[in-house]
Protein backbone atom coordinates (compact mmCIF):
# COMPACT_ATOMS: atom_id res chain seq x y z
CA UNK A 1 0.00 0.00 0.00
CA UNK A 2 1.48 3.34 -1.06
CA UNK A 3 1.86 6.05 1.56
CA UNK A 4 1.01 9.70 1.04
CA UNK A 5 2.78 12.94 1.89
CA UNK A 6 1.58 16.51 2.20
CA UNK A 7 3.19 19.72 1.04
CA UNK A 8 2.18 23.37 1.31
CA UNK A 9 3.77 25.87 -1.06
CA UNK A 10 3.08 29.50 -2.04
CA UNK A 11 1.18 30.35 -5.23
CA UNK A 12 1.29 33.88 -6.63
CA UNK A 13 -0.74 35.66 -9.30
CA UNK A 14 -4.23 34.53 -8.24
CA UNK A 15 -6.80 37.34 -8.17
CA UNK A 16 -10.24 35.70 -7.98
CA UNK A 17 -12.12 32.51 -7.15
CA UNK A 18 -11.84 31.36 -10.76
CA UNK A 19 -8.04 31.48 -10.50
CA UNK A 20 -8.21 29.47 -7.29
CA UNK A 21 -10.48 26.83 -8.86
CA UNK A 22 -8.27 26.57 -11.94
CA UNK A 23 -5.12 25.95 -9.88
CA UNK A 24 -6.99 23.40 -7.74
CA UNK A 25 -8.24 21.51 -10.81
CA UNK A 26 -4.75 21.54 -12.27
CA UNK A 27 -3.23 20.06 -9.12
CA UNK A 28 -6.01 17.51 -8.65
CA UNK A 29 -5.51 16.39 -12.24
CA UNK A 30 -1.88 15.45 -11.64
CA UNK A 31 -1.18 11.71 -11.31
CA UNK A 32 -0.61 10.63 -7.72
CA UNK A 33 -2.46 13.59 -6.18
CA UNK A 34 -5.20 12.49 -3.78
CA UNK A 35 -6.27 15.92 -2.53
CA UNK A 36 -5.50 19.55 -3.35
CA UNK A 37 -6.74 22.71 -1.65
CA UNK A 38 -5.82 26.26 -2.66
CA UNK A 39 -6.25 29.22 -0.30
CA UNK A 40 -6.81 32.46 -2.20
CA UNK A 41 -6.43 34.69 0.87
CA UNK A 42 -3.10 33.17 1.92
CA UNK A 43 -1.90 32.53 -1.66
CA UNK A 44 -0.85 28.96 -0.96
CA UNK A 45 -1.70 25.42 -2.01
CA UNK A 46 -1.81 22.31 0.18
CA UNK A 47 -1.46 19.03 -1.70
CA UNK A 48 -1.67 15.43 -0.50
CA UNK A 49 0.17 13.17 -2.94
CA UNK A 50 1.96 9.85 -3.42
CA UNK A 51 5.74 10.48 -3.49
CA UNK A 52 6.30 7.35 -5.59
CA UNK A 53 4.11 8.75 -8.37
CA UNK A 54 4.69 12.51 -8.39
CA UNK A 55 7.35 14.76 -6.87
CA UNK A 56 6.93 18.20 -5.26
CA UNK A 57 8.94 19.70 -8.12
CA UNK A 58 6.43 18.32 -10.61
CA UNK A 59 3.54 19.85 -8.65
CA UNK A 60 5.20 23.26 -8.59
CA UNK A 61 6.00 23.00 -12.30
CA UNK A 62 2.36 22.11 -13.05
CA UNK A 63 1.23 25.33 -11.36
CA UNK A 64 3.83 27.36 -13.24
CA UNK A 65 2.62 25.90 -16.53
CA UNK A 66 -0.80 27.45 -15.88
CA UNK A 67 0.74 30.93 -15.77
CA UNK A 68 0.85 31.37 -12.00
CA UNK A 69 3.93 31.57 -9.81
CA UNK A 70 4.91 28.79 -7.42
CA UNK A 71 7.97 27.78 -5.41
CA UNK A 72 8.92 24.95 -3.11
CA UNK A 73 8.69 25.80 0.61
CA UNK A 74 11.96 26.83 2.23
CA UNK A 75 13.40 25.64 5.54
CA UNK A 76 15.47 27.18 8.29
CA UNK A 77 16.82 30.67 7.74
CA UNK A 78 15.47 30.69 4.18
CA UNK A 79 11.93 30.75 5.61
CA UNK A 80 12.53 34.07 7.33
CA UNK A 81 14.15 35.49 4.21
CA UNK A 82 11.27 34.25 2.07
CA UNK A 83 8.70 35.77 4.43
CA UNK A 84 10.57 39.07 4.40
CA UNK A 85 10.58 39.04 0.60
CA UNK A 86 6.87 38.21 0.51
CA UNK A 87 6.09 41.02 2.96
CA UNK A 88 8.11 43.49 0.90
CA UNK A 89 6.39 42.38 -2.31
CA UNK A 90 2.97 42.62 -0.65
CA UNK A 91 3.72 46.14 0.60
CA UNK A 92 4.85 47.22 -2.85
CA UNK A 93 1.77 45.71 -4.47
CA UNK A 94 -0.53 47.42 -1.96
CA UNK A 95 1.10 50.82 -2.51
CA UNK A 96 1.03 50.39 -6.30
CA UNK A 97 -2.63 49.38 -6.28
CA UNK A 98 -3.58 52.29 -4.06
CA UNK A 99 -1.74 54.82 -6.24
CA UNK A 100 -3.22 53.42 -9.45
CA UNK A 101 -6.73 53.36 -7.97
CA UNK A 102 -6.51 56.99 -6.84
CA UNK A 103 -5.11 58.16 -10.18
CA UNK A 104 -7.76 56.20 -12.10
CA UNK A 105 -10.57 57.64 -9.96
CA UNK A 106 -9.30 61.18 -10.57
CA UNK A 107 -8.98 60.48 -14.29
CA UNK A 108 -12.51 59.07 -14.36
CA UNK A 109 -13.88 62.19 -12.67
CA UNK A 110 -12.06 64.40 -15.19
CA UNK A 111 -13.39 62.33 -18.11
CA UNK A 112 -16.93 62.56 -16.77
CA UNK A 113 -16.69 66.35 -16.35
CA UNK A 114 -15.34 66.62 -19.91
CA UNK A 115 -18.23 64.67 -21.47
CA UNK A 116 -20.41 67.73 -22.31
CA UNK A 117 -17.47 69.37 -24.11
CA UNK A 118 -16.41 66.43 -26.30
CA UNK A 119 -18.91 67.07 -29.08
CA UNK A 120 -17.74 69.99 -31.16
CA UNK A 121 -14.40 70.22 -29.36
CA UNK A 122 -11.99 67.69 -30.92
CA UNK A 123 -9.16 68.78 -28.65
CA UNK A 124 -11.13 67.77 -25.54
CA UNK A 125 -12.06 64.43 -27.10
CA UNK A 126 -8.46 63.66 -28.06
CA UNK A 127 -7.22 64.70 -24.61
CA UNK A 128 -9.65 62.32 -22.90
CA UNK A 129 -8.68 59.60 -25.41
CA UNK A 130 -5.00 59.99 -24.52
CA UNK A 131 -5.86 59.91 -20.81
CA UNK A 132 -7.91 56.74 -21.31
CA UNK A 133 -5.08 55.04 -23.20
CA UNK A 134 -2.72 55.96 -20.37
CA UNK A 135 -5.04 54.47 -17.73
CA UNK A 136 -5.47 51.28 -19.78
CA UNK A 137 -1.74 50.88 -20.43
CA UNK A 138 -0.59 51.80 -16.91
CA UNK A 139 -3.29 51.14 -14.32
CA UNK A 140 -5.16 48.42 -16.21
CA UNK A 141 -2.22 46.57 -17.77
CA UNK A 142 -2.41 43.79 -15.15
CA UNK A 143 -5.95 42.88 -16.23
CA UNK A 144 -5.05 42.53 -19.90
CA UNK A 145 -1.86 40.53 -19.35
CA UNK A 146 -3.66 38.10 -17.03
CA UNK A 147 -6.61 37.86 -19.42
CA UNK A 148 -4.21 37.01 -22.25
CA UNK A 149 -2.53 34.36 -20.10
CA UNK A 150 -5.94 32.85 -19.29
CA UNK A 151 -6.81 32.81 -22.98
CA UNK A 152 -3.61 30.93 -23.78
CA UNK A 153 -4.58 28.31 -21.21
CA UNK A 154 -8.16 28.15 -22.56
CA UNK A 155 -9.81 29.36 -19.38
CA UNK A 156 -11.54 32.51 -18.18
CA UNK A 157 -11.49 34.50 -14.96
CA UNK A 158 -12.33 37.93 -13.58
CA UNK A 159 -9.59 39.55 -15.64
CA UNK A 160 -11.11 38.17 -18.84
CA UNK A 161 -14.42 39.89 -18.05
CA UNK A 162 -12.71 43.19 -17.23
CA UNK A 163 -10.57 43.09 -20.38
CA UNK A 164 -13.55 42.28 -22.60
CA UNK A 165 -15.78 44.94 -21.04
CA UNK A 166 -13.29 47.78 -21.09
CA UNK A 167 -11.86 46.74 -24.45
CA UNK A 168 -15.29 46.66 -26.10
CA UNK A 169 -16.23 50.05 -24.65
CA UNK A 170 -12.93 51.57 -25.77
CA UNK A 171 -13.09 50.22 -29.34
CA UNK A 172 -16.74 51.27 -29.65
CA UNK A 173 -15.82 54.79 -28.51
CA UNK A 174 -13.13 55.03 -31.19
CA UNK A 175 -15.54 54.42 -34.08
CA UNK A 176 -18.79 55.79 -32.68
CA UNK A 177 -20.19 59.27 -32.23
CA UNK A 178 -20.91 58.42 -28.59
CA UNK A 179 -17.90 58.22 -26.30
CA UNK A 180 -17.60 55.92 -23.30
CA UNK A 181 -14.08 56.72 -22.19
CA UNK A 182 -15.22 57.52 -18.66
CA UNK A 183 -16.84 54.07 -18.45
CA UNK A 184 -13.55 52.39 -19.33
CA UNK A 185 -11.66 54.43 -16.75
CA UNK A 186 -14.22 53.97 -13.96
CA UNK A 187 -14.40 50.20 -14.45
CA UNK A 188 -10.63 49.96 -14.06
CA UNK A 189 -10.69 52.40 -11.12
CA UNK A 190 -13.42 50.56 -9.21
CA UNK A 191 -11.82 47.15 -9.71
CA UNK A 192 -8.46 48.54 -8.58
CA UNK A 193 -10.15 50.00 -5.51
CA UNK A 194 -11.55 46.56 -4.70
CA UNK A 195 -8.15 44.98 -5.25
CA UNK A 196 -6.61 47.55 -2.90
CA UNK A 197 -9.09 46.73 -0.14
CA UNK A 198 -8.52 43.02 -0.74
CA UNK A 199 -4.74 43.44 -0.53
CA UNK A 200 -5.08 45.32 2.75
CA UNK A 201 -7.37 42.63 4.19
CA UNK A 202 -4.92 39.94 3.05
CA UNK A 203 -2.03 41.70 4.80
CA UNK A 204 -4.02 41.98 8.02
CA UNK A 205 -5.14 38.35 7.86
CA UNK A 206 -1.63 37.10 7.16
CA UNK A 207 -0.23 39.12 10.06
CA UNK A 208 -2.93 37.80 12.42
CA UNK A 209 -2.24 34.20 11.40
CA UNK A 210 1.50 34.64 11.88
CA UNK A 211 0.91 36.07 15.34
CA UNK A 212 -1.29 33.09 16.15
CA UNK A 213 1.30 30.60 14.87
CA UNK A 214 4.01 32.41 16.85
CA UNK A 215 2.13 31.55 20.05
CA UNK A 216 2.67 27.84 19.48
CA UNK A 217 5.77 26.50 21.23
CA UNK A 218 8.43 24.99 19.03
CA UNK A 219 9.14 22.03 21.34
CA UNK A 220 7.23 19.81 23.77
CA UNK A 221 8.47 17.97 26.85
CA UNK A 222 7.69 14.28 26.22
CA UNK A 223 7.59 11.81 29.13
CA UNK A 224 9.07 8.39 28.38
CA UNK A 225 9.17 6.26 31.50
CA UNK A 226 11.14 8.21 34.12
CA UNK A 227 12.76 10.50 31.57
CA UNK A 228 11.75 13.82 30.07
CA UNK A 229 12.88 14.82 26.62
CA UNK A 230 12.27 17.97 24.58
CA UNK A 231 11.21 17.17 21.01
CA UNK A 232 9.97 19.36 18.14
CA UNK A 233 6.18 19.65 18.03
CA UNK A 234 6.26 18.28 14.47
CA UNK A 235 7.37 14.91 15.91
CA UNK A 236 4.44 14.58 18.32
CA UNK A 237 2.23 11.56 17.68
CA UNK A 238 -1.06 10.32 19.20
CA UNK A 239 -0.45 8.39 22.42
CA UNK A 240 2.56 10.37 23.63
CA UNK A 241 2.45 12.01 27.05
CA UNK A 242 3.78 15.54 27.44
CA UNK A 243 4.48 17.58 30.56
CA UNK A 244 3.25 21.17 30.80
CA UNK A 245 4.59 23.16 33.72
CA UNK A 246 2.86 26.25 35.20
CA UNK A 247 3.23 29.27 32.94
CA UNK A 248 4.14 27.24 29.86
CA UNK A 249 2.17 27.13 26.63
CA UNK A 250 0.36 23.93 25.65
CA UNK A 251 2.14 22.39 22.67
CA UNK A 252 -0.72 20.23 21.33
CA UNK A 253 -4.34 19.29 21.83
CA UNK A 254 -4.96 16.35 24.11
CA UNK A 255 -6.56 14.92 27.26
CA UNK A 256 -5.19 15.72 30.72
CA UNK A 257 -3.96 12.54 32.42
CA UNK A 258 -3.07 14.03 35.81
CA UNK A 259 -2.88 17.40 37.51
CA UNK A 260 -5.02 20.54 37.47
CA UNK A 261 -4.49 24.03 36.11
CA UNK A 262 -6.16 27.13 34.68
CA UNK A 263 -5.54 27.62 30.97
CA UNK A 264 -5.92 30.78 28.91
CA UNK A 265 -7.98 29.75 25.86
CA UNK A 266 -8.71 33.28 24.63
CA UNK A 267 -6.82 32.84 21.34
CA UNK A 268 -8.87 29.73 20.53
CA UNK A 269 -12.34 30.32 21.99
CA UNK A 270 -12.31 34.08 22.62
CA UNK A 271 -13.08 33.54 26.32
CA UNK A 272 -11.26 36.19 28.33
CA UNK A 273 -11.05 34.35 31.67
CA UNK A 274 -8.77 31.32 32.23
CA UNK A 275 -10.59 27.98 32.20
CA UNK A 276 -10.05 25.43 34.97
CA UNK A 277 -8.79 22.08 33.70
CA UNK A 278 -8.42 18.76 35.48
CA UNK A 279 -7.76 15.11 34.71
CA UNK A 280 -10.05 13.83 31.98
CA UNK A 281 -10.70 17.22 30.39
Amino acid sequence: MSHTAQITFPVSGMSCAACQSFVERTLQGQPGVTKAAVNLMLNQATVTFEPEVVSPDALVEAVRDTGYGADLPQTGRAVMEEQAEQDTAADREYIALRVKAVVALIAGAIAMCAMPYMHGHPFVSYAVLIMTVFIIAWAGARFYTKAWSSLLHRTADMNTLIALGTGAAFVFSLFSHEKYYETVIFIIALVLTGNTLEARARRQTTEALRNLVALQPKTARVITGDQEMDVPVEQLRPGLQILVRPGERVAADGVIVSGTSSIDESMVTGESMPVDKQAGS
